[in-house]
Parts: structure tokens; C-alpha cells; sequence
């Protein structure tokens, strides 16, 4: 491309691919190498889509890397050609890779070269560096109120997929390492399962299971003939790493589920449109947590929706409230990311205890329900921007990946409920 010409996209952003910047009415922006590269071949290949492997090797020629790098320049990119829907600049092929097919080539305005300036055009540059200065400062304010971060957790972990008799298992972790830990743990697991119960019960399961520093996190549930989760099915388990055994043993001995039909004490007569059911398998009384989400919708798919907590403990099967929370999100279709349906970005509003935790009680201090809240309770309280992520849904049912607390099913009040829905159509 010319050195004296710039690229407009339909979001009136442009691309000056002799600086390597991205402009618009209000920021500019400078591409790492990658970007660069890769938007370059996007547009000079405009006629025709470009596969992901000719992208890799555009955007990083002497080294190699996984699919997973080109997701994360391709999701940055969008972000800052300002898609407002997802492949408004870069589509989508199926099965191919990407393609720009939307722009126009112009010429770059001339730049002043006449040294004398005259007093008007002095006075605009400082007002416009007056703006300058006073927009920098609102963005810091901005920045500083809700710490948002568009990077998805996600892209800095590895998943895979195994097989193991007719059973599908997703297994997710930070590195190579940890999905072989896991693929080693589950195989070990299935083995022993089978040489204790016959015939087989374990057969035509869904399985999801991830390890961060602190966690184990699993779910599952049984699938139909169209490979579709059976409504009731469905269960999800944390732990800390060191009751991995305890976890197993539980299995084996095939005691049955921890899930059951949790009675609430609440005064609330309203039916909550989502329900989480989580399970904790650690050394305190709080082994169980529900929550009830009460949500509406707003315009461009997005949602406000609060939320109450309950927990239970090993000698009760009553529920009491533990926190009530308050936020909005929006579920973001994805196919750059592998396994991943949409993220959920969430934007915390309000959190408030209601539950008060008894310091004199170790138990209590060892529990994750009350790790993972009080987690939780310094996103809100910093109004930090979210991300979790879609792993599954089909109607009533769906499953969220969580960075931090792992995997839950969500379930929702009514069986054609469009919770996701409009994410992943």
C-alpha cells in the first residue's frame, strides 16, 4: 500500500498502515507487530478469505504458534476497529479463517509544513491540548473506577478434548502440563470406576474439568441420543487441590449426589428466571451454596440481573442468605476462542453481605463458598469489570467456566428460557 494513503472501515475508524496506527474522532492507537501484520494481509487479500494458517504465518513469520495467538490478535483487533457487532470489519468463514470485505482506500490529508504559525492556529493547538489533557485525565478516573480489562480470561489457558469409551471430556488448565495432569487424573478415575461397579454406569457423559494454583472444578452431566444433556443430570464439584483423594473416594463409593432440593429460608415470594446449584468437597461445614438470579432484559442483548446467595451446612439442609449482589452483563458470541460458545461480560453494580461469618470458627475460615464470595465481593466493591465464559447451552441449561471458582450449571426457570440464546444463534 502506498505510504500516503489510509484505510476507513465502516465504524469510521482508520488504519494508516505506513505508521501502523489505528485512528478515530477521539484515540489513536499503535498495532504491536502482529496486529499489523495481520490487518495488512487481511486487506490486501480483501478479494478472497484468508485461511488461519496463512494468517499464523503473516503475523508471525520465524516463529511457531498455536491458533490460539491468532484468536487473541483477531479478538484485539475488533476491539479496536470498535465492531459493535461481531464481524461488522472481520468475518468469519467457516472452517476457513477471516475476511475483510468492507473499506475504502483514501489519501491521507497533507501535513503543515509551514513553519509560521499563526496566532489562531496557535490557540487551536492548545486548546487542543488543553482537551488533550482533560480527556487523558477522565479516561484515568474512568480507569481507576472500574480497573476493566478487555483481555478474556480465557485466552491464557489451553483446553482439550478426550475420549474415553463413550464418554466426551473437556479438560482446561493454564499449560500442557496441567491438561496432562488432568487427562492422567480422569483416566486413573474412569479406570477405577470401572473396576468397581459392572456393568458400566459411566457411559454417554458430558464431562468439563479444570485446575487453577488453587482448585480442582468439575462438571458433568448424562447426554441423550442427540448428544444433549438429560435435564437433571447435571452436577458440578470444586475442592482444593489437596481433596483430590477425598473427591475420589466419594466417587467410587458411589454414596450418591450432593445435589438435591435445596430449602430456602426466605421471605422472597418472587421465582427467581435462573438457579446455580454448587457443590464444595473441603474440611468445613459449608457444603453447598445456591443462587437465585432475577433478571431482565435490555436493549443489544444485554441484561440486569441481581442475585441472592444461600449456604447450607453438613448437618442442615436449610439454606440462609449469604450475600446479595447486583450487576449487568451481556453474553458475547465467540468462535476465536476453542470450546468457547460467548463470554460473559459482567459489570458489577452493588454487593452486600448479608451473612455474618463466625471468626472463632476454623471451619469456617477453611471454606471455598466463603473464599470464593468474599472474591467476589472485592470485584464488585472495585466495580471491576468481569469475563466469564460459555462452555455450553441447550435451552434450560448452561454451563459457565470461571476463572477463579470453575465451573457451574445454570439452570433456567423456564425450559426455552434465551438466557444465552441470542449469543451462540
Amino acid at each position: 500500500m502506498s505510504q500516503a494513503e489510509q484505510i476507513k472501515f465502516p465504524t469510521g475508524v482508520c488504519f494508516i498502515p505506513s505508521l501502523g496506527i489505528i485512528k478515530s474522532d477521539n484515540a489513536t492507537q499503535e498495532l504491536n507487530q502482529s496486529e499489523r501484520c495481520i490487518l495488512n494481509y487481511l486487506l490486501a487479500h480483501s478479494h478472497r478469505p484468508s485461511t488461519k494458517q496463512a494468517l499464523i504465518k503473516a503475523g508471525w513469520p520465524e516463529r511457531e504458534v498455536t491458533e490460539a495467538s491468532l484468536f487473541q490478535v483477531i479478538r484485539s483487533l475488533r476491539i479496536k476497529l470498535q465492531e459493535s457487532k461481531k464481524g461488522e470489519i472481520i468475518e468469519t468463514v467457516p472452517r476457513l479463517g477471516y475476511q475483510i470485505c468492507h473499506f475504502e482506500v483514501l489519501a491521507l490529508g497533507e501535513l503543515p509544513h509551514d513553519k509560521k504559525t499563526n496566532k489562531s492556529s496557535r490557540t487551536k493547538r492548545i486548546s487542543y491540548s488543553f482537551l488533550a489533557v482533560i480527556c487523558v485525565f477522565v479516561i484515568i478516573i474512568v480507569l481507576f473506577k472500574y480497573e476493566s480489562s478487555p483481555t478474556l480470561n480465557l485466552q491464557d489457558f489451553h483446553s482439550r478434548q478426550i475420549s474415553l469409551d463413550t464418554n466426551e471430556i473437556l479438560v482446561v488448565g493454564k499449560d500442557d502440563d496441567v491438561l496432562d495432569d488432568l487427562t492422567s487424573k480422569m483416566n486413573a478415575l474412569y479406570q477405577s470406576y470401572n473396576a468397581l461397579h459392572s456393568p458400566r454406569i459411566l457411559e454417554n457423559h458430558r464431562l468439563y474439568i479444570y485446575k487453577n494454583e488453587d482448585i480442582y472444578s468439575i462438571a458433568w452431566c448424562e447426554l441423550d441420543d442427540d448428544s444433549t444433556c438429560i435435564k437433571g443430570t447435571d452436577l458440578s464439584y470444586s475442592m482444593r487441590l489437596k481433596d483430590w483423594p477425598t473427591f475420589e473416594n466419594y466417587i467410587l463409593s458411589n454414596e450418591g449426589e450432593l445435589k438435591d432440593t435445596a430449602k430456602i429460608q426466605t421471605d422472597f415470594a418472587r421465582q427467581p428466571a435462573a438457579k446455580v446449584f454448587l457443590n464444595y468437597i473441603d474440611d468445613s461445614k459449608i457444603q453447598s451454596k445456591v443462587i437465585h438470579y432475577f433478571i431482565s432484559n435490555e436493549p443489544n442483548n444485554a441484561f440486569k440481573y441481581s442475585s441472592i446467595s444461600y449456604i447450607a451446612n453438613k448437618n442442615s439442609k436449610l439454606h440462609h442468605v449469604l450475600s446479595i449482589k447486583a450487576a449487568n452483563y451481556q453474553a458475547i458470541p465467540t468462535d476465536d476462542i476453542p470450546n468457547v460458545m460467548a463470554y460473559i461480560k459482567i459489570t458489577p453494580e452493588m454487593f452486600h453481605w448479608a451473612y455474618q461469618p463466625n471468626k472463632t470458627n476454623s471451619l469456617n475460615q477453611s471454606s471455598l463458598a466463603l473464599e470464593n464470595e468474599k472474591h467476589e465481593q472485592v470485584i464488585y466493591d472495585g466495580r471491576q469489570v468481569a469475563f466469564n465464559h460459555l462452555l455450553y447451552h441447550h435451552n434450560h441449561l448452561s454451563l459457565i467456566f470461571c476463572e477463579k471458582s470453575g465451573l457451574y450449571w445454570v439452570h433456567a426457570t423456564n425450559e426455552q428460557d434465551v438466557l444465552f440464546k441470542t449469543a451462540i444463534d
